[in-house]
């Protein structure tokens, strides 16, 4: 094509418009997704970094009870309390909670999983981020996460009540 051609600028104009055009319209495309999976990011983030908090809270209580049993209520703001988890990480779209789950042993109960309870605020909210975390279960704008809370007392067995679930 010759430059002193007739239509040769405004072909070339037209041709840059489409492919801006074309390249806004897939950055778009990709913007959703993308922050979708940003925000699981975060919240996986946040549901180990809870489920980490428990965990210490919870040995912290048997270091001194001396006890298996809980001896006070988990809840994210215990763990706020206890300096364990941001003031801020139930401000936004989700709101996070966490209780401990008991297990019987002949007389005594102690806490076999942490549950990691995140409620959303809007359905559209969870649908986004819903394929992108794998939680135990689901429920309408709740999404739980378990995991097991790990406890050794085998090397401790000679100092340990099994009837009352203390060390002597």
């Amino acid at each position: 094509m010759h430059i002193n051609q007739r239509g040769a600028a405004s072909l070339g104009i037209a041709i840059a418009i489409s492919v801006s055009i074309g390249g806004m319209i897939l950055l778009l495309s990709l913007i959703s997704p993308l922050t979708s999976w940003r925000d699981a990011l975060n919240i996986n983030h946040s549901i180990n970094a809870i489920t980490q908090a428990a965990t210490l809270s919870y040995q912290h209580d048997v270091m001194q009870s001396r006890c298996l049993r809980q001896t006070g209520l988990m809840n994210v703001q215990r763990l706020i309390n206890e300096q364990q988890l941001p003031h801020d990480i139930n401000q936004g779209l989700w709101r996070f909670d966490v209780t401990l789950t008991d297990l019987t042993i002949n007389t005594w109960t102690r806490p076999s999983q942490i549950e990691v309870k995140l409620t959303f605020n809007h359905q559209a909210d969870m649908q986004a981020v819903i394929g992108h975390l794998p939680p135990s279960k689901a429920d309408n704008l709740t999404l739980i996460f378990s995991s097991p809370l790990r406890i050794d007392v085998t090397d401790n067995w000679a100092v340990f009540n099994k009837q009352t679930g203390c060390y002597q």
